[in-house]
């Protein structure tokens, strides 16, 4: 069964069986892309949740991953909060109605499956005055991978849009979320979960078309890394 492990999928193997983790620059998403904040920006154009939702508690169950993100005039990302567990659904609806309702987010985003458009549905009766966006992968790549979906948030990501919070900002703030919330990114797509990522790359994808039309670009993922044990180095593939 180790051997068959080994085979599908070496880098997964590596790191769960042998302790070997991903390279320190990160994989598929570079540290180098994410500015620290010491300080929120003075000026916010709005606030915003992405959730990616899942259902129940137990070893084989999903997570449910929620960003708190501050959004400047001049599209910025500063991701401050993050909510984050295995919650039955009553528990997971609290959470995205607190959340929001705590930092006064003006959009909150979660992606269209089961558990997602049952809480969407139910959201758009308590809140009526939220702008509740519900996010379908299929409109970005239909038939397609969520590794090659997520591929399609680099070119933004790499512009050093998205910030992520400083030391200081997370011993002042209480952000016990962000060394887990780091390792989880940093060591995408062989990590043992993708709930976070999954959740910044629906709010990056909704982000794009606003974007483009203040800059005229078309996104293009940029080409996918591969990395060699020995020597470790990226190489453009």
């Amino acid at each position: 069964k180790l051997e068959e492990l080994r085979a599908a999928s070496p880098k997964a193997f590596a790191q769960q069986y042998q302790n070997q983790v991903a390279p320190e620059e990160g994989e598929t998403f570079l540290r180098e892309w994410f500015p620290e904040f010491d300080y929120l920006p003075e000026q916010i154009a709005f606030t915003l949740n992405s959730w990616d939702t899942a259902f129940g508690t137990g070893k084989n169950r999903s997570y449910s991953a929620g960003w708190s993100a501050a959004v400047t005039p001049d599209l910025h990302v500063y991701l401050f909060g993050l909510g984050r567990g295995q919650w039955p659904y009553p528990v997971l609806r609290e959470n995205v109605l607190r959340q929001a309702d705590d930092i006064g987010a003006r959009f909150v985003i979660i992606e269209k499956r089961q558990s997602g458009q049952a809480l969407t549905q139910e959201l758009s009766v308590w809140r009526p005055g939220w702008q509740l966006i519900e996010w379908d992968p299929s409109t970005v790549a239909p038939r397609t991978t969520r590794l090659d979906l997520n591929r399609r948030a680099t070119t933004f990501l790499s512009q050093r849009r998205v910030h992520l919070p400083s030391e200081y900002y997370a011993r002042q703030h209480g952000c016990d979320w962000l060394e887990d919330a780091k390792a989880e990114l940093f060591a995408y797509p062989h990590g043992r979960e993708d709930d976070v990522v999954a959740a910044l790359c629906q709010m990056v994808f909704w982000l794009i078309p606003q974007l483009a039309a203040l800059t005229g670009r078309v996104f293009e993922p940029r080409p996918m890394l591969k990395y060699e044990s020995e020597p470790m180095r990226r190489l453009a593939v």
